[in-house]
């Protein structure tokens, strides 16, 4: 298969939650096939409803999304691959956007340097020491120790730049993935959706896509 095929087939995956292994992707040679490969496929997981397809369906709909809200590649998203190589650019930012976005029931907050966590803990105590060594009201001294406290954890926050212990690998995400309940689609919905994605990733009109165009001679898919 070439980079095209590859590209399309993984969109497929993406699109409708299902892994499209290379040796079926080969026979799929036609839209109209390939929907009635992905409705049959729906049907199976459908009626099995096994943990491993739960799962396997929860990676595809996390890496469409990912490639959606970070710009990733697809290609590079794997469930084993490390989340610290897949997100070296702006972590905060990205990380802020995930956090944002409705694909995660929740995600847990970047760390920060453990001098952070620190300071947190000895500004109320240095700044309450300091209130006594000059003698300040207990008021005084509490409301000074509370302010350090405060600005000791907004610096904390600022300065969080590292994932959680807990998240190394983009299948640790998945358990904080939020997966959208499908209404069921009918042979007819799964074509349309393939000509559309088919066109959308080619670059075609859709009104140029046939469901019987081959995607190889008639379509130029390499």
């Amino acid at each position: 298969m070439g980079l095209e095929s590859v590209e399309l087939v993984m969109r497929m995956e993406d699109e409708f939650s299902i892994n499209i292994p290379d040796h079926d992707a080969a026979q799929l040679t036609t839209p109209r096939l390939l929907a009635d490969y992905i409705g049959q496929r729906l049907g199976e997981h459908a009626r099995r409803d096994e943990p491993h397809c739960r799962t396997q369906a929860h990676f595809y709909w996390l890496r469409a999304n990912l490639v959606e809200q970070l710009g990733l590649a697809r290609r590079a998203i794997r469930p084993d691959t490390a989340l610290n190589e897949l997100l070296s650019g702006d972590l905060r930012g990205q990380w802020q956007t995930l956090r944002r976005s409705a694909v995660f029931r929740s995600l847990p907050a970047l760390r920060a340097p453990a001098y952070a966590a620190y300071a947190v803990l000895l500004a109320p105590l240095t700044a309450g020491l300091a209130g006594y060594a000059q003698m300040w009201s207990g008021e005084l001294t509490a409301i000074v120790a509370l302010c350090a406290w405060v600005l000791a954890e907004r610096l904390k926050r600022h300065l969080a730049n590292r994932l959680p212990e807990s998240l190394k690998t983009v299948s640790d995400l998945l358990p904080h993935v939020g997966f959208p309940q499908r209404a069921e689609q009918t042979p007819d919905d799964i074509l349309q959706r393939v000509i559309a994605i088919s066109a959308d990733q080619l670059g075609i009109p859709v009104e140029k896509i046939h469901p019987d165009h081959r995607f190889v001679e008639d379509l130029g898919v390499d």
